[in-house]
């Protein structure tokens, strides 16, 4: 809700949008406005909630004014770039695009007489296109999917651009957004910022080449080894890695005693590797009362830089 729609007479909010009322083509000219759907989604009953998630389009993610201002849509909602019309999850890149987790959202659609692209925020994206599923707006159903696999002979055959989510199209889409997030200042790293946080506090490693070494506070019994993360799916303009990753960890000791990464129990870790074991950017490790960690790390995953609140909400998603 909120988000401006193009219209004859101007920007108007979707959820004030009325049936009949002429919206404005990116292409030039208008289309009538045939049926505007909306649901509510109770994103805590899906059983995969990245399905249903919002993505958060930043202010000139695209170009300067496209958007104008921040646009929220969701996973499968297509954006029109270079011709074809792409899902916006396949344009994740972490940055000035990202998804956001939320209990609950509502999503609108507007129909046109023939699927079309309209300007959301001054950003081209596709009207709705009714393959199958335009009762799922009165019924509430759980996911928000507007090109199921049984509806791609609909799609073939009535949507008003190529649909890509995969080649040469949607990388050169994806290296394109990802060198217009550097334009726009944000700068990707290798530094991992590795450091841990322990009944509230943070400490900072000496650091050896790979080799951080913590002094530990008395009595502590959890504590949590946090750092800069990424996806690698969104970082890179090709990578299929979809996991949240932080430091890929070979060793760790407790006041010198070697622990067994693969057998570590604690929360934040990823399934142990051939020789690593890979941390989501906040993962736990038990010391028992130790007075000293030792972490060797083999390599960090790329991520941006971020700001330093981003400990605290880190490790609140940990607890």
């Amino acid at each position: 809700a909120g988000t401006r729609i193009a219209t004859a007479a101007g920007p108007v909010a979707v959820e004030n949008l009325h049936e009949g009322a002429d919206a404005l083509l990116a292409a030039g000219g208008n289309a009538r406005i045939k049926w505007i759907g909306h649901r509510v989604v109770d994103c805590t009953r899906h059983p995969n909630p990245t399905d249903v998630w919002p993505i958060r389009v930043c202010r000139g993610a695209f170009a300067d004014n496209a958007p104008v201002r921040d646009l929220m849509l969701s996973p499968d909602h297509s954006v029109f770039i270079d011709g074809v019309l792409i899902p916006i999850r396949y344009l994740l890149n972490g940055a000035t695009i990202r998804q956001e987790a939320r209990a609950t959202v509502t999503y609108w659609h507007v129909e046109l007489d023939h699927h079309g692209v309209i300007l959301a925020e001054g950003l081209p994206c596709e009207s709705f296109l009714d393959t199958g599923n335009r009762g799922a707006f009165t019924n509430g159903g759980e996911a928000v999917m507007l090109h199921p696999d049984f509806a791609l002979q609909v799609w073939e055959r009535e949507a008003c651009a190529k649909l890509v989510v995969a080649g040469a199209e949607l990388q050169a889409a994806r290296s394109f957004l990802l060198d217009r997030a550097a334009a726009l200042g944000h700068v990707m790293t290798d530094n991992a910022d590795l450091h841990l946080v322990v009944n509230g506090e943070i400490l900072r490693p000496e650091i050896d080449g790979r080799v951080y070494r913590f002094a530990l506070p008395n009595n502590a019994a959890l504590v949590h080894l946090m750092s800069r993360h990424g996806v690698p799916a969104e970082m890179f303009d090709v990578n299929s890695d979809h996991r949240r990753l932080g430091v890929a960890v070979s060793a760790v000791h407790v006041d010198d005693v070697a622990q067994d990464v693969a057998d570590m129990t604690g929360q934040g870790w990823h399934a142990a590797e051939a020789g690593w074991r890979w941390t989501d950017g906040a993962a736990t490790i038990k010391v028992a009362g130790a007075r000293g960690l030792k972490v060797e790390v083999m390599t960090a995953a790329r991520s941006w830089q971020t700001v330093a609140a981003e400990t605290k909400m880190q490790l609140a998603e940990s607890a």
